[in-house]
C-alpha cells in the first residue's frame, strides 16, 4: 500500500492518493490503483495504473496506461498531472530522459471491477 501527499502550487493545498501495488515484476511491470483522497469518501473513485518497461535500443521504453476514470475531463486532468510529472522528471535527469508523451485511455461502465475482468 502507499499514501503520497502532494502540495499544490496554488495556495500551497494538500492533495492525497492512495493505492494498493497489484503487481510488481522487476524490472518489466508495476500496476497499481490509484485514488484521490476526498472529504467525503463516497466522492472517492479508484482508477488502475498499469507500467511496462521494455528494452528499446540503448535504453528502456516505458508503457504508461491509466483507466477506470469516471469521466473524460478526469481522464483529462490526469493526463495532465502525469505529464507534467513526467515532464519534471526528464528535467531533473540533465537530458538522460527522454520521454515522448502519454495517453490515458479511459471507458464509462458501473461495476468497473466486473468489466475488467
Amino acid at each position: 500500500a502507499f499514501r503520497i501527499v502532494m502540495i499544490g502550487r496554488k495556495g500551497g493545498e494538500p492533495f492525497v492518493a492512495r493505492g494498493i501495488v497489484t503487481e510488481y515484476r522487476r524490472p518489466e511491470r508495476l500496476a497499481f490503483t490509484f485514488t484521490w483522497e476526498e472529504d467525503d469518501p463516497k466522492d472517492e473513485h479508484e482508477t488502475l495504473v498499469d507500467i511496462t518497461f521494455r528494452p528499446h535500443g540503448d535504453g528502456t521504453e516505458m508503457v504508461f496506461t491509466q483507466d477506470n476514470f469516471r469521466s473524460d475531463e478526469s481522464r483529462n486532468d490526469h493526463t495532465e498531472g502525469w505529464n507534467g510529472s513526467f515532464d519534471r522528471l526528464s528535467a531533473a535527469a540533465d537530458g538522460t530522459v527522454l520521454l515522448r508523451g502519454i495517453d490515458l485511455s479511459g471507458y464509462m461502465c458501473k461495476d468497473a471491477k466486473r468489466a475488467i475482468v
